[in-house]
């Protein structure tokens, strides 16, 4: 991924208090251009080894479905895997609120190949914002 353009940045605009969050508020100006144009080949290989990925290795599931918290260890409410919703703020550490994204295809369906790479690998959504600001 390469940087575009700061060229829309003044320096005295930097200075600012508010500055940090124009900037973020701002990326599509700021950093990123378009998500490179990825296809990638779904075979049922594929699929079992993303499926083992995500639950089992980066266990995006964890945080990506609704978990009992009544017992032992938080375990995952049957019927949720994927669908987000889980509250993340100051008790858990985050420094602000944010609440887990549905990454079932419901939610990210309409993303393509590159723009769901970009996503997992950058933190830019499709819209070219910020999944965290």
């Amino acid at each position: 991924m390469k940087i575009l353009s700061t060229s829309c940045i003044s320096s005295s605009l930097l200075q600012w208090p508010s500055a940090r969050y124009w900037v973020t508020s701002n990326l599509r100006c700021l950093m990123w251009g378009k998500a490179e144009d990825l296809k990638l080949e779904y075979t049922p290989e594929r699929i079992e080894r993303g499926r083992y990925l995500a639950t089992a290795v980066s266990v995006c599931m964890d945080c990506h479905s609704t978990r009992d918290w009544s017992k032992f260890s938080g375990p995952l409410k049957e019927g949720t895997l994927g669908k987000g919703g889980d509250r993340f703020d100051h008790s858990v550490g985050m420094p602000g609120v944010f609440y887990s994204k549905n990454i079932t295809p419901a939610g990210i369906g309409r993303y393509t190949d590159g723009e769901l790479f970009r996503t997992i690998t950058t933190g830019v959504t499709k819209r070219v914002g910020l999944m965290f600001h």
